[in-house]
C-alpha cells in the first residue's frame, strides 16, 4: 500500500499521525471535497465525463491530446471552467494511471472561472491543488484582475499565495523548490485572524498577519491558470486537480484534503 494512501486511511480514522485523534471520522472511500461545506470549485481530470473539448460542453474529451474547452464544476454550483478561444484550451494528458490538464505558457493555455468562486468579500479561503510546474516566473495556479481578491502562482522558484484588500496586494514566498516536481500546493486566507497561509506538500512555507487584509476586492476576472500582474501570466505544467473553498478548513480537513490531492498526483508526502 503506498505510504500516503496509508497515511490518508489512518487519518481518515481519526488519528492524526502523532499522538492526537482528530475529528471529523471520514471513510476513505467516500471521501472528497464536497464533504466540507463551502465549496465553490472542484475539479478531476481523472473523471473524463467532465471534460469537454469545446466550450459549450457537446464533444467529450475522450483521448490524451483532446484539447478542453470546458471543465464542469464537481462542487454542484456551476461554477465551470470555460474556454471559449481554440489555440488558449488546456490538453488533456495521461499515462494511463495519472490524469491531468497540461498548460503551456506559450500558447496562453488558461481557462475563465465565474468571479462566485471567491465567495463573498469578507469569507476567508482556502484552496488545495495537485501541480507540476515547468516555468515559475508568475505561474498562476489561479488569479484575477490585479490579483485583487485571492490566488495562488509560482514566482521566481517559490510558491506564492496572494490576496488583495485596500491596502494592495500580500503575498510571501516560500523556501525554494525545483520546477518539473510533483507537489500538493495549498494555502488559506482567515479573514477573522488577517492570515495568510501556504503550504508545499505537507510542509508550511509561510504564515504571514501583518497588512493581511480582513476583506478582499472583488476581482473583475478568475482564471484557471492564469492571473494578472501588469499583464496576463498563464500556468506552464500540469493540473491533476483542485479545489477551492469560502472558507478556512480546520488543520485537520486540509491534511485529508492535501492527501486527497496527492493521490491525484502520484505524490508522495
Amino acid at each position: 500500500m503506498p505510504s500516503n494512501l496509508f497515511k490518508t486511511l489512518i487519518r481518515s480514522l481519526g488519528y492524526d499521525g502523532a499522538t492526537n485523534l482528530i475529528l471529523p471520522l471520514i471513510p476513505t472511500s467516500v471521501f472528497n471535497p464536497t464533504l466540507y461545506s463551502g465549496l465553490k470549485f472542484w475539479f478531476d481530470p481523472s473523471q473524463l465525463d467532465t471534460l469537454f473539448q469545446d466550450a459549450l460542453g457537446t464533444i467529450p474529451v475522450t483521448t490524451a491530446g483532446d484539447p478542453v474547452g470546458l471543465v464542469i464544476d464537481l462542487s454542484s454550483l456551476g461554477n465551470n471552467a470555460v474556454q471559449t478561444i481554440d489555440a488558449r484550451r488546456p490538453i488533456y494528458q495521461t499515462d494511463g494511471v495519472l490524469h491531468w490538464l497540461e498548460f503551456n505558457v506559450t500558447l496562453d493555455h488558461h481557462m475563465v472561472l465565474p468571479i462566485s468562486v471567491q465567495g463573498a468579500n469578507t469569507s476567508s479561503n482556502t484552496a488545495v491543488f495537485a501541480v507540476r510546474v515547468n516555468n515559475v516566473y508568475y505561474s498562476y495556479v489561479f488569479g484575477t484582475t490585479s490579483d485583487f481578491g485571492y490566488g495562488m502562482l509560482f514566482l521566481t522558484s517559490y510558491i506564492r499565495p496572494f490576496t488583495r484588500g485596500t491596502a494592495g496586494v500580500i503575498g510571501g514566498n516560500g523556501t525554494t523548490f525545483n520546477r518539473y516536481n510533483d507537489i500538493v500546493y495549498s494555502s488559506d486566507w482567515d479573514a477573522l485572524t488577517s492570515t495568510l497561509r501556504g503550504w508545499m506538500n505537507l510542509n508550511k512555507e509561510l504564515e504571514l498577519s501583518a497588512g493581511v487584509p480582513s476583506t478582499k476586492f472583488t476581482p473583475a476576472n478568475m482564471w484557471l491558470g492564469a492571473g494578472s500582474n501588469a499583464s496576463i501570466a498563464t500556468f506552464d505544467g500540469r493540473m491533476y486537480g483542485g479545489c477551492i473553498y469560502d472558507e478556512k478548513r480546520a488543520d485537520n480537513e486540509r491534511i485529508l484534503l492535501q492527501e486527497y490531492m496527492a493521490l491525484k498526483g502520484g505524490i508522495a508526502l
